[in-house]
């Protein structure tokens, strides 16, 4: 049934690569499959969400090829994500998209460096 499908989802891929704003991210998941050269069951969900389409794409990496296949054909925009490694590795590889770090990752620097100096702290 899934090839049935397989239209669909690349006419919604087309349209969220045509955005120039997206939240990305990822999280693990365990995957009873074998596949050779791959240790282990565990294997990452991604999210790419645009704001009228959101498409996931699950990979047995957590590698930056994953965001890289998914948005290198685009021109650029603004990649809304926590500080992980594999966006900071595709910006630098595609210099016209910018990174938003997630501000509920950047409050917690804030949080640990008030909290690093406990008699200074207000409330």
């Amino acid at each position: 049934m899934a090839p049935l499908f397989a239209p669909v989802e690349e006419a919604l891929v087309v349209h969220l690569r045509s955005e120039s704003h997206w939240h990305a991210d990822e999280t693990r998941c365990m995957v009873f499959v074998d596949i050779e050269g791959k240790v282990g069951h565990r294997w990452y969900l991604w999210v790419f969400q645009s704001p009228s389409v959101i498409h996931y794409v699950l990979d047995p990496t957590r590698s930056a090829d994953v965001p890289i296949a998914e948005l290198a054909q685009v021109q650029g925009g603004i990649v809304s994500c926590d500080r992980y490694s594999a966006y900071k590795k595709f910006v630098r590889l595609h210099t016209t998209f910018v990174l938003a770090f997630c501000w509920a990752h950047q409050r917690r620097d804030f949080l640990e460096l008030a909290n690093s100096y406990p008699d200074n702290r207000r409330d």
